[in-house]
């Protein structure tokens, strides 16, 4: 089925080639996309209700390129990502049509946006805990901080970060430079670059924030789990900065390329302006951090990137170091950061706890589906908790604790005492009893 089809809302058309033919329900794209992946993506609720109608089994494909994410995941995603925007209904309608024809029955408007809280929260939650991949835009994540974000230095940051990135709204520090920060891009990536403005409106030097183990110059010296995550450029000539130098770079450098191809040039220290490669007096790296090993690149570098402003902002209180003898970060700024990703845990998962309380749908089967989800959550939590409970040395067992007492609470009778001694024993971490999710 031609894509440009469905991208120009030609429902009759799309009608009479599945009528024909519906094995093209099960075609793909260049990017591996299905026609019901091509509907959502472009907003066409009558062409999604046309290709559901025909055959109600493409609601259960998978995209092997977008992480195997089904039609209802894409289409929360374009809903979540479209809040506020011109494509906000259609978007919304979208969804309406999906949820609808998966679980069979109406899904009035506040259920909806009690599924879009839960999935953001969710997948925010497997940022942070999971060993698995959670595929993230930076604007969902937007979203996720939106009702719980405790109020702390990072949480000001953060906001900052939402209101200016790729806007050429400076970041400001106390010596009156400006900071400048930018998506990089990349091809199904998610990093940061922040360009480093003197008061003469000229290019310093150049940030980089990633969490992959790129070059040799990131690695630290005797850890194999943890690499600086951020790289800076320090120009030997300041460049002139306006308001196209920042698209320009990218465009040239990142835009649309895929990681590998640029992790090349970056290992070559070859960055290029206007065709000529910027030279560097020198190269530093900071803000170590655990090596990322999973998908989850749309909260690691984001956090990279709030970090390194933080001490940028404050470098005398907001240190980020690294003890060779214990393998783990130190600093004040890494002790800090911990805390605001343990209040923005605990207030995701009472945002979830509550959410399983009020639980209404006129869909039986969508009510079901999202009690599933919140199990699924809470199992995953639970098990990370008591993971970081078998570590006697864990300095913020405390914290676990009441993580493991909560959810322990929220899923068992109140009156039952914890499983303090099933916290000892390996293999016994999730408390759930129902059957989990598949979401990935």
């Amino acid at each position: 089925m031609g894509a440009l089809h469905i991208l120009s809302g030609q429902t009759e058309i799309v009608e009479m080639i599945i009528k024909k033919d519906q094995s093209v329900l099960k075609q793909k794209d260049l990017y591996g996309d299905t026609p019901i992946f091509c509907a959502i993506l472009s907003g066409q609720t009558e062409i999604v209700k046309a290709i559901i109608e025909k055959d109600w089994k493409v609601l259960e494909q998978k995209n092997s390129n977008r992480n195997g994410n089904a039609p209802i995941d894409l289409a929360t995603t374009m809903s979540v990502m479209s809040s506020g925007r011109d494509n906000e209904d259609k978007a919304s309608r979208v969804l309406n049509k999906v949820l609808e024809s998966k679980f069979l029955g109406n899904i009035d408007k506040a259920s909806q946006e009690d599924f879009k809280e839960l999935f953001l929260k969710k997948i925010l939650l497997k940022g942070i805990y999971s060993k698995e991949d959670a595929p993230f835009y930076f604007e969902c994540l937007e979203k996720a901080f939106d009702k719980i974000t405790p109020e702390n230095t990072f949480k000001k940051i953060y906001q900052e970060l939402f209101e200016k990135v790729n806007k050429n709204q400076s970041i400001n520090l106390k010596n009156d430079k400006n900071m400048y920060i930018f998506k990089s891009d990349l091809k199904e990536h998610s990093s940061f670059f922040i360009f480093h403005v003197n008061k003469a409106n000229e290019l310093t030097s150049i940030s980089y924030c990633d969490g992959n183990k790129i070059d040799e110059g990131g690695k630290i010296e005797g850890s194999t789990t943890h690499i600086n995550g951020v790289t800076t450029f320090h120009l030997k000539t300041p460049i002139g900065y306006d308001n196209d130098f920042a698209k320009n770079f990218i465009n040239e450098n990142t835009k649309d390329i895929s990681p590998g191809v640029f992790y090349d040039k970056f290992r070559e220290k070859k960055l290029y302006f206007k065709g000529s490669h910027i030279e560097f007096s020198e190269i530093t790296h900071s803000i170590p951090t655990r090596v990322q090993t999973r998908g989850n690149c749309g909260f690691k570098s984001p956090s990279l990137a709030v970090r390194f402003i933080s001490h940028q902002q404050n470098p005398e209180n907001m240190v980020y170091g690294f003890d060779p003898k214990t393998q783990e970060p130190t600093g004040n700024g890494h002790h800090e950061y911990k805390e605001f990703k343990d209040g923005l845990t605990k207030n995701a998962l009472d945002f979830i706890i509550k959410m399983k309380e009020k639980i209404s749908s006129e869909s039986p089967s969508f009510s079901d589906y999202l009690r599933k989800e919140i199990e699924d959550v809470m199992t995953m939590v639970t098990t990370k908790n008591n993971e970081k409970l078998l570590n006697d040395d864990q300095p913020r067992k405390e914290f676990h604790k009441k993580m493991r007492d909560t959810l322990f609470s929220a899923q068992r009778n109140k009156d039952e005492a914890p499983p303090e001694a099933k916290v000892r024993k390996p293999g016994i971490t999730h408390l759930s009893t129902g059957p989990q999710v598949n979401r990935e």
